[in-house]
């Protein structure tokens, strides 16, 4: 029974994982487990969906036990090898593929998974030969992100080494239509192209043709780096897609790194020079570059406090340092050489200036504006000091105010909020367009009570950060404290509207505004869009239980309070709605299993002990109910 109870689950998990329910497939393939603790495939596909679900320490141990449990089973040793080889434990997963090879010799997974793990501990010339004859055989592989993604990450790191040559001219030789670019890593096509460019024998019409492929892929925005230094190989070659691949390149970081508010002061702090922020690449400057340092050298020191900073460091460690220097301009020369995007798109300074002499300049919406040359740069950067107002002269210095706005967060932080709310203050009344300062103060503000004071604020903080995507959220739920739900709707579908795909945090509060306003199907189907991009989030399982079970739709309510479980025991509200549906169904020892659950856990909820008290007695087990209320007297004295 046990074997066939095992089978029986496993099919319902196959079934849930072909519908697309990898949570429900998981609960389904736990039971089986649990149903026949030596099986295999029950594992191995438990392996599968955490490795979905994104839990991959979970899936490794998953698979680990399977291929113990079956070690000639070719699928639970692969996935296992390339498991270990994506999460980087490129030694591991080579051990496991040479196991799998010496039983297996010519399996090309197994040969190219333990030819990459070599690679990555050294430039080994052998393995960069066997892994190509591979890939020349079973090109397919350059699909399989685990397999290339980690091939890229390993050739990445052997920037000038001959086996890492070895590869790339197997990938060029393999052809563009037999590799397929389109589904190969981002990192591994813009290394493809850089060696192009680089290697004497390539011709144009080859390269051209993989730039053609590069800017066809679908990009998504965390991949920006990689299309930067496709872009950087189209510019230096005179592509006539170099201008798609810049402009393409600076809309992908404006969607991945910008800041909800800029990370310099909307307001000019005091000081009468123009202070300027110049990116430079960590390579030698080109002619152009070093004319334009030159022109910024030149500018009369009484006029100009200058900061150079090398591209590629680390943006957060620089952002306490920009704040105390507040930049008034900054002026890219690093362009497309280093990966300036992702600061440009936070807007360090107030102005962001590139020189079109640069050939691998950024463009908008990274920059604001693009002079010619080093002589047009100068004669801008005089007209923009020219310019500076005079207001600023009454405003605190950069340093002060960087120091009142760190001591108004940790104020916050430790829960002062008296002194935190005194501080906003003040950086409020100096930084009236300064969002997070409205925003924190909002939060503030509605955890003194004062909701309509904080929805203010908050108000005040998507004014001048439209995106703000926390100021929002925030300002949802204080709406719909303030009973006001309307505003809480328009709030949640404006935000949605400024993103073609809104993040699930706000899915997750206009859900919740849904739900106040008793629309059970509306919040059901945000929750469901929020689970489908985040779907081990417990809370918003609990809550798509909730409007599930507000549409009498008792059964996938359950479910959904079982799958919040899963993800968070803590939830004792989902125990207890569990119980009420049991109940309602007629389950009687399952709401007393739930009940008695939620009392477990909180010993001190009264309308638990009141409805297992109800269900104990209607069952006839009065000794278990005398219990039952002898706790409650105990833990519930008032």
């Amino acid at each position: 029974m046990t074997a066939a109870a095992a089978a029986e689950w496993v099919a319902r998990g196959r079934h849930h994982q072909w519908q697309g329910r990898p949570v429900d497939a998981m609960l389904c393939f736990r039971r089986a487990v649990r149903e026949a603790p030596q099986a295999m495939d029950a594992r191995f596909h438990l392996g599968e969906v955490l490795w979905q679900l994104g839990r991959l320490p979970d899936a490794i141990v998953c698979w680990r036990e399977a291929a113990r449990l079956a070690p000639e089973h070719p699928a639970a040793q692969m996935a296992l090898a390339e498991a270990l080889l994506g999460t980087g434990d490129a030694a591991s997963a080579g051990a496991v593929a040479a196991r799998y090879v010496e039983r297996y010799p010519r399996d090309k997974r197994a040969l190219a998974i333990a030819a990459i793990a070599t690679l990555a501990a050294a430039d080994d010339g052998a393995a960069a030969q066997a892994l190509a004859g591979v890939l020349a055989d079973a090109p397919e592989l350059l699909a399989i992100v685990a397999i290339a993604g980690s091939l890229a990450q390993a050739l990445d790191r052997a920037a000038n080494g001959e086996g890492r040559a070895t590869v790339l001219d197997s990938i060029v030789d393999i052809g563009i239509d037999r590799a397929d670019a389109g589904a190969m890593p981002a990192l591994l096509i813009a290394q493809v192209c850089e060696h192009l460019a680089a290697r004497e024998l390539a011709t144009g019409a080859v390269l051209d043709a993989w730039l053609a492929a590069a800017l066809a892929r679908p990009w998504a925005p965390r991949e920006h780096d990689a299309l930067r230094r496709v872009a950087h190989v189209a510019i230096g070659v005179r592509s006539q897609r170099a201008a798609e691949f810049a402009a393409h390149y600076a809309q992908l970081c404006d969607v991945a790194e910008a800041a909800p508010s800029p990370l310099a002061w909307p307001e000019r702090t005091q000081g009468e020079r123009l202070r300027v922020l110049v990116l430079r690449a960590a390579s030698a400057p080109d002619a152009a570059a070093h004319a334009a340092l030159a022109a910024i050298a030149a500018l009369a020191s009484a006029r100009f406090d200058v900061m150079p900073m090398r591209v590629g460091e680390s943006v957060l460690p620089q952002a306490s340092r920009l704040a105390r220097f507040d930049p008034d301009v900054v002026v890219d020369l690093a362009g497309l050489a280093a990966p300036a995007g992702a600061l440009l798109a936070q807007r360090p300074a107030r102005l962001r200036v590139a020189v079109a002499a640069l050939a691998q300049h950024n463009v908008a919406p990274l920059v604001d504006h693009v002079v010619a040359d080093a002589g047009e740069l100068g004669a801008w950067l005089e007209a923009a000091w020219a310019a500076l107002p005079t207001s600023a002269a009454a405003m605190p210095d950069a340093g002060a105010l960087a120091d009142l706005w760190a001591a108004a967060v940790a104020a916050h932080q430790r829960g002062d909020r008296a002194e935190a709310r005194h501080l906003y203050a003040q950086v409020v009344d100096t930084q009236p367009r300064y969002a997070p300062a409205h925003h924190l103060m909002g939060v503030v503000l509605r955890e003194d009570g004062q909701v309509a004071a904080a929805r203010g604020e908050f108000a005040a903080a998507l004014a001048v950060a439209p995106r703000y995507v926390d100021a929002r959220i925030a300002a949802i739920r204080a709406a719909i404290d303030d009973h006001a739900l309307a505003d809480a709707d328009a709030l949640a579908r404006t935000g949605a509207a400024l993103d073609a795909d809104p993040p699930p945090p706000l899915l997750r509060a206009w859900g919740t505004a849904r739900l106040a306003a008793h629309d059970g199907n509306g919040a059901a189907e945000l929750f469901e869009a929020a689970l489908a991009r985040e779907p081990i989030d417990g809370e918003t399982h609990y809550n798509h239980g909730v409007a599930l079970q507000m549409e009498r739709r008792n059964a996938d309510a359950a479910r959904a309070y079982q799958r919040a479980l899963t993800f968070r025991p803590d939830l004792v509200a989902a125990d207890f709605n569990l119980g009420v549906i049991f109940g309602a169904d007629g389950n009687r020892e399952g709401a007393i299993r739930a009940f008695s659950h939620v009392i477990e856990r909180d010993p001190k909820h009264v309308a638990a002990y009141r409805n297992l008290g109800e269900w104990l007695f209607a069952a006839g087990r009065l000794d278990d109910w005398r219990a039952n209320f002898a706790r409650f007297e105990t833990n519930c004295p008032d």
